[in-house]
């Protein structure tokens, strides 16, 4: 089961939307236990009408950044709506803390003001049958004063979150992708086609290839033109690998002047193709830098076998691909 990942907005949306459809459904019960069957249906019948479009959207992944505002929203009404019991009101405190695991303080601000002007009318319109005090401003300005030190609390807590998130994020993505190019690293190419090795034996998905691409006669670039220049070819080599691959491809740059691509529930003629358009490509391109000549590739393309180790099939796709080398480099060699 895949676990809730808090760095991603929509996975964020997805738990606060979890937590939405929980205390709906908690709600009816205990209300059909300690009330009775109609409010219970009430309570149920809101939340399907509250929570299942954001629900669609969410799923959809549309209106990402606008959700959080949305449930905001509602936690700030629900008050209203409810019986006027102070178990009730104590739930805007769990709905700021509730909010602020957005890390974004612009939805805590706005549920943190709307609890104070939930407070103002509650206290001034129930103190007398809820607080059982003649003054409201007895309770008023206590619970007002709290509203704000928590929501001050957690705004700061939010902005400092969001900080961390954004340096734990790039840290994270350093750790994966190779700087030059943006791609996945070495590490990664490895990590993945071992989980992509155990799904093909457990027939989670039937087909798996590794392509291996290595650019014809770098040194050479690299002693004519400087390491400059040869580190814009990989960068242009990267950047065609991405736009030609289909979006369920991984692609990594395996080191050097090398470049790895791992295929997943495709035929092997499939997988032949994409390996085909990005060097023919790359053939067409002129580069500046090179005197307007073109730079090719070379690739070995392997089907995985069912029992393979990460480093068996990537040493014959290599294979393939110095086989591609010795009969005149600049095309694919595969397996069929």
């Amino acid at each position: 089961m895949k676990s809730w990942d808090l760095y991603s907005l929509n996975d964020r949306n997805k738990f606060m939307l979890f937590i939405c459809w929980t205390m709906a459904i908690v709600g009816s019960i205990s209300a059909a236990i300690a009330v009775e069957l109609r409010f219970a249906a009430a309570i149920l019948t809101a939340g399907v009408l509250l929570f299942t479009i954001p629900t669609i959207l969410v799923w959809r992944q549309i209106l990402d950044r606008y959700i959080m505002y949305y449930i905001a929203l509602i936690f700030s009404i629900q008050g209203y709506l409810l019986p006027p019991e102070f178990v009730v009101y104590i739930l805007t405190f769990f709905y700021s803390a509730l909010i602020s695991l957005y890390f974004d303080y612009r939805p805590v601000l706005i549920i943190g003001l709307a609890n104070v002007v939930y407070t103002i009318y509650f206290v001034s319109r129930y103190h007398e049958t809820v607080f059982l005090a003649p003054d409201p401003l007895h309770h008023m300005v206590p619970l007002v004063s709290i509203h704000i030190l928590v929501t001050s609390l957690l705004a700061a807590e939010a902005i400092i979150g969001a900080r961390l998130r954004s340096n734990s994020m790039m840290m994270e993505k350093l750790s994966k992708t190779d700087p030059l190019t943006g791609l996945y690293n070495h590490k990664m190419f490895y990590e993945y086609l071992d989980s992509m090795l155990e799904e093909l034996k457990d027939r989670q998905i039937e087909y798996l290839q590794v392509a291996v691409m290595d650019i014809d006669n770098f040194k050479q670039i690299n002693d004519t033109y400087g390491h400059s220049t040869g580190d814009v070819i990989i960068t242009r080599v990267a950047e065609t690998i991405s736009r030609e691959k289909e979006s369920e491809d991984f692609a990594a740059r395996y080191g050097g002047e090398e470049f790895a691509l791992i295929f997943t529930d495709k035929s092997l003629k499939d997988s032949l193709y994409i390996c085909e358009r990005i060097r023919t490509s790359l053939m067409r391109f002129r580069h500046p830098e090179t005197g307007h000549e073109p730079v090719t590739v070379s690739i070995g393309l392997k089907a995985a076998k069912p029992g393979m180790s990460g480093s068996e099939l990537f040493d014959q796709a290599d294979a393939l691909l110095y086989k591609a080398k010795r009969s005149g480099k600049n095309h694919t060699v595969s397996d069929e």
